[in-house]
């Protein structure tokens, strides 16, 4: 299936770059192409990326502070940026953070359009203008429209936008927790009452801000230029507004919360938060290098006694204790899942992924309970099903197969590459170690084996396969021919 937006990206930024994929998908019910997981081999990531530049019509690329010291020789995510150029797509640079474009990106890439991401405005404007660009229906759009309504959206609906991310500081310093309030009767998203909400509406400023420098400090005006909060901050960032709360951060880089008006609902205490609200709550992580919570009245929802904490999902954090060995706590801070797993992801309907002390992967339910046991190289939900990898002798032959979400074999790891720029009408193209091409439906089973020299992507219920010439009962397999195939594999005449 074809993709509207390709989406070129550091992997170390996916959690500031998948809240606003989400965000474009959801407003504009467009389709974003995203490396997810990870493309293991060269050959194969050119290929794969190739095909899903050559299909879209945007691309948006998220410059950070990590593009500050990249080869541009090398870099895969400049060799997206060139392959795009080439092609004469539209690009769109999205700035994640406060970092300037160095002289040598401005020289070959300042004249690209820029967006900066945690200027809500700006983002109004890459949706309009993504809108118009793809060509959209009215009603496919109609949903960007309710963007310039943010200032009233509800801390549920918030909840939704901003589901995932996370960028690190610098950390110095140290915070007495006797000093921070703490109210352990927050309520989770489900249980604010609607008048809450509504208050929480009326105390925010209707006006869209503006974030402005002055002096090498940040504050924002209104759209008339009013003053909202006063250029006095290192850095502010903008995109949690929202929510009716900004984290800003003080000369002596310690964060804190100001409401949407410019006063303050926690002091700059903290030496690195995570970007986003989750469920009503933010990661937090004061100067003794531990992390804890907080909701957004400031208050310490989870004590300071994690090494290392990542974004609540579905009422349960993801934490790591001082053995290096993660679990998971619940909202009230209780550990419900123990810290054994060397390794672990959020919560996602239901499940979260593992990785045992043998560098295993699995899946567990909320229970802790293994459901997928430990014994993959490498997961990724995949449609109706979990695609899985596993690794050869040599450790850079990766294999591919998938599972149901039982454990069950759908289709062994023996396929070598997965066409999902190709996949259509339930059907995607793959590739067996034998260099041969078939087809697996959604639920990841081989239900057209893999025979042919190259294949095409399912249309009106017929693709097009290449196989040798055959003559006279003879094949000659230094000739080949396109035909045409139907869902079930047999020949169309």
């Amino acid at each position: 299936m074809n993709h509207d937006v390709f989406i070129s990206y550091k992997r170390a930024n996916k959690e500031l770059v998948f809240p606003i994929v989400k965000h474009i998908e959801e407003k504009l019910n467009v389709r974003c192409w995203v490396d997810l997981e990870g493309i293991e081999s060269s050959a194969q990531f050119a290929s794969v990326i190739c095909n899903a530049i050559d299909s879209a019509k945007v691309v948006l690329f998220m410059h950070s502070s990590i593009h500050l010291n990249i080869d541009f020789e090398t870099d895969w995510t400049i060799k997206e940026l060139n392959y795009a150029q080439a092609k004469k797509k539209r690009i769109v640079l999205v700035k994640l953070d406060s970092s300037p474009l160095d002289n040598i990106f401005l020289m070959e890439y300042g004249s690209k359009n820029n967006i900066d991401s945690r200027d809500q405005a700006q983002m109004q404007k890459l949706l309009k203008d993504l809108s118009n660009w793809l060509k959209l229906s009215t009603s496919e759009s109609e949903s960007s429209k309710d963007t310039t309504k943010s200032e009233t959206l509800t801390d549920n609906n918030s909840k939704e936008l901003m589901r995932d991310g996370t960028q690190a500081l610098p950390s110095t310093g140290d915070v007495d927790l006797k000093e921070t309030k703490m109210d352990t009767s927050v309520a989770s998203p489900s249980e604010t009452t609607e008048d809450e909400n509504e208050a929480a509406v009326k105390n925010r400023n209707t006006n869209v801000p503006h974030l402005i420098q002055k002096g090498g400090k940040y504050g924002f005006t209104d759209e008339n230029g009013k003053m909202i909060i006063a250029c006095v901050w290192k850095e502010i960032s903008k995109i949690d507004y929202i929510n009716g709360v900004l984290w800003v951060r003080n000369d002596n880089d310690r964060w804190g919360l100001l409401d949407a008006n410019g006063h303050e609902i926690a002091p700059c205490i903290w030496i690195e938060h995570g970007h986003y609200w989750h469920e009503a709550f933010a990661r937090v992580r004061n100067g003794n290098g531990k992390w804890g919570a907080v909701d957004r009245k400031g208050d310490i929802v989870i004590l300071y006694a994690w090494d290392d904490m990542l974004d609540i999902r579905e009422g349960l954090f993801p934490v790591k204790g001082n053995d290096g060995k993660w679990g998971f706590v619940n909202e009230r801070g209780k550990l419900v899942i123990p810290c054994k797993w060397d390794g672990v992801h959020s919560f996602y309907n239901g499940y979260a992924e593992v990785k045992n002390h043998n560098g295993k992967r699995g899946y567990i339910n909320k229970k802790g309970e293994i459901v997928v046991p430990c014994k993959w190289d490498g997961l990724r939900r995949w449609r109706k099903c979990i695609m899985v990898e596993m690794k050869t002798e040599r450790s850079y032959d990766v294999r591919h197969g998938f599972i149901d979400w039982t454990g069950k074999t759908m289709c062994s790891c023996d396929l070598i590459m997965i066409a999902d720029t190709d996949s259509a009408e339930g059907l995607t193209p793959v590739e067996d170690k034998y260099g041969k091409w078939g087809y697996v439906n959604d639920l990841g089973k081989l239900v057209i084996p893999c025979k042919w020299i190259s294949v095409g992507r399912f249309y009106k219920g017929k693709a097009k396969v290449q196989r040798p010439v055959k003559k006279w009962g003879i094949i000659d397999t230094n000739k080949y021919e396109w035909v045409y195939i139907d869902k079930t594999g047999a020949y169309i005449e």
